[in-house]
């Protein structure tokens, strides 16, 4: 273990790095607005290595990424893909 209680540059770009290609092996398409807004939030948590916790929709694909970019070692960064259910996603295509 790091003598650091909190992540490292390195440690934070390896875990988001996972997460940016995990949504790739999903299918999720690199132009898709959802995967360019997660994209950005990781980098900024490589660089910043502030705790990033947000839900973000993928309406196209009918998922919700729950997404957790923490500060400290013992934490790792999760990104959980979850579908929609019936009626969110009827909401969330009138919405686009």
């Amino acid at each position: 273990m790091s003598g650091s209680v909190y992540k490292t540059t390195a440690e934070r770009a390896t875990e988001g790095v996972q997460i940016i290609k995990k949504l790739k092996e999903l299918g999720v398409s690199v132009t898709d607005p959802s995967y360019i807004y997660t994209k950005d939030l990781v980098n900024k948590w490589i660089k910043e290595g502030e705790v990033i916790k947000e839900n973000i929709e993928f309406p196209r694909y009918g998922r919700r990424l729950e997404l957790l970019l923490p500060k400290k070692v013992i934490q790792p960064a999760t990104a959980a893909f979850k579908v929609v259910d019936e009626e969110t996603r009827k909401i969330l295509k009138e919405g686009y």
